[in-house]
């Protein structure tokens, strides 16, 4: 028997960005027998009932009304909840092409002993990459290409029996970093698994220049703190880069007057250094 996927999806204070999601998932081509949709909801006052029960003639979705915050919290009550080979954490305001499913359950079949798969994020109306230049062919991720390799958005798993850390992810003190210490504990066990640049989803462009200075500096913080609980060699040359490039952005910005910018990157560097003083509470 082939494989079947659970995708998990927190959600909060999103309407139309979960139903764009929630449409993209009813237009997938492989049967819809194959997956189920399984919506974590930890919204106060609005209501998604309407929404999610127009799908459930099309799908197998589950709406799951939880009294609690806090993305990591909400992607293990999912993964706990899950009943299928494979489970997706994927974001509220993402979407799905038509063949994105098709194309995990081909990279699973053809590939029977990894544990674990990443796509890219992609634009295919602008036929552009989205938050960062991905590889074009297939490559084991590892400590040294995680930060080209990775997203939680596109992270497909067979892996049921990791958690995420609590102590990170919005909802938390620390508003991020819950999907790269993942990566990183399962790098530390030898499952980092692969990335496949077919696997292809829609997400928003998300950087600094995008984001309030508030969440600038508290994401950056939360990287900064993981970073420094993992620290090892290829991790702490990867930290050295990233401030250099975020040095690099400030002068070059600086250059230009633009200090919008500059106070933008001054808050995504300052905010990787003071996490990375920070102790966060690592994941049993």
């Amino acid at each position: 028997m082939g494989f079947k996927i659970s995708l998990v999806v927190p959600t909060i204070n999103r309407i139309e960005e979960l139903n764009n999601l929630l449409l993209s998932l009813s237009e997938q081509e492989i049967d819809k027998s194959l997956f189920e949709v399984l919506v974590i909801d930890q919204n106060n006052t609005i209501q998604l009932d309407e929404m999610i029960s127009q799908y459930q003639g099309n799908m197998d979705i589950k709406h799951f009304k939880v009294d609690f915050k806090g993305l990591s919290r909400a992607k293990n009550y999912g993964l706990r909840l899950a009943k299928y080979d494979i489970v997706s954490f994927p974001d509220d305001d993402c979407e799905y092409y038509p063949d994105t499913l098709k194309k995990v359950l081909d990279f699973f079949a053809s590939h029977t002993g990894e544990m674990s798969v990443y796509g890219k994020l992609y634009d295919r109306d602008r036929k552009a990459d989205v938050i960062r230049r991905w590889p074009s062919q297939e490559v084991k991720v590892s400590f040294r290409n995680f930060q080209y390799t990775y997203s939680a958005t596109t992270f497909f798993t067979r892996q049921k029996n990791m958690f995420f850390n609590e102590s990170l992810g919005a909802g938390s003190a620390m508003v991020g970093g819950e999907e790269v210490d993942y990566l990183f504990r399962a790098l530390k066990n030898n499952e980092g698994g692969t990335f496949d640049p077919k696997i292809e989803v829609w997400h928003p462009e998300l950087n600094p220049y995008t984001m309030g200075n508030e969440k600038t500096f508290m994401y950056a913080r939360s990287h900064g703190a993981v970073i420094r609980l993992h620290l090892n060699p290829p991790i702490f040359w990867y930290f050295i880069k990233s401030c250099s490039f975020q040095i690099i952005q400030i002068m070059i910005n600086a250059l230009k007057f633009d200090f919008s910018k500059v106070r933008k990157r001054y808050l995504a560097l300052k905010g990787r250094i003071v996490g990375f003083f920070v102790t966060i509470n690592a994941c049993d």
